[in-house]
């Protein structure tokens, strides 16, 4: 009898030590079962964006734009968008691509839009920064107006001939 309760007590110790031992694991396990939720949020998030991105790349041809990321910025650099040499005038041939250009901001409704205005390098600089900015300007107007933008979403920056997204050289 004394050997069975000897034995009883060895078992019932083994056993508080079990469960302090499925304690430790199941609070492991709640850390690390957190940690996959986590995982998998980000995950779908990243999916999301990629068919989001995708979506976007479609909307435009070849000769309109080029589409692509830099880490979590989408940047759409419209080189289709045209103005008149020396002019900020948005023409009517350009509202197919403006339009284009809102279905890719309505892609992303979060998101914040900034305008860039470039020139080419005839003329002076100060000229070329004022008529750069006007453009941007054009644009980010219109896109306000005419597709009701909140404001506060969109801005706009004029680069002159500073900073070309094409070439300046001419044959």
């Amino acid at each position: 009898e004394l050997q069975l309760r000897k034995d009883l007590a060895d078992s019932q110790a083994f056993a508080a030590a079990l469960e302090d031992e499925i304690r430790d694991l199941d609070q492991q396990l709640g850390g690390a079962s957190a940690e996959r939720r986590e995982l998998m949020l980000q995950l779908e998030s990243q999916a999301r964006i990629e068919e989001q991105f995708a979506q976007t790349e479609t909307l435009f041809l070849l000769s309109e734009a080029t589409v692509f990321r830099q880490s979590n910025t989408v940047v759409i650099r419209l080189f289709g968008l045209e103005f008149a040499s020396g002019s900020s005038r948005l023409e009517d041939q350009n509202e197919a691509l403006l339009n284009k250009s809102n279905r890719a901001i309505e892609v992303f409704p979060a998101s914040t839009v900034l305008v860039e205005g470039h020139t080419d390098s005839q003329g002076g600089a100060r000229l070329n920064q004022k008529l750069s900015q006007n453009r941007a300007e054009a644009v980010q107007n219109y896109l306000i107006e005419k597709f009701r933008i909140v404001p506060t979403r969109i801005t706009a920056q004029g680069f002159g001939s500073i900073r070309p997204i094409a070439s300046n050289e001419t044959n």
